[in-house]
C-alpha cells in the first residue's frame, strides 16, 4: 500500500472510529498492526 493511499486510508479510519467510543489503546494497537507489512 503506497503512503498516500495508507494516510487516505488511515483518515478514514479515524472518521469511522469518531462515530464510536475506542479506547486510545485498541487505537495504538490498530495503528502498530498497519504499520507492519
Amino acid at each position: 500500500m503506497s503512503q498516500g493511499r495508507a494516510a487516505s486510508f488511515v483518515i478514514e479510519r479515524m472518521k469511522w472510529t469518531s462515530k464510536r467510543r475506542v479506547t486510545k489503546q485498541s487505537m495504538m494497537s490498530w495503528i502498530s498492526n498497519v504499520s507492519m507489512p
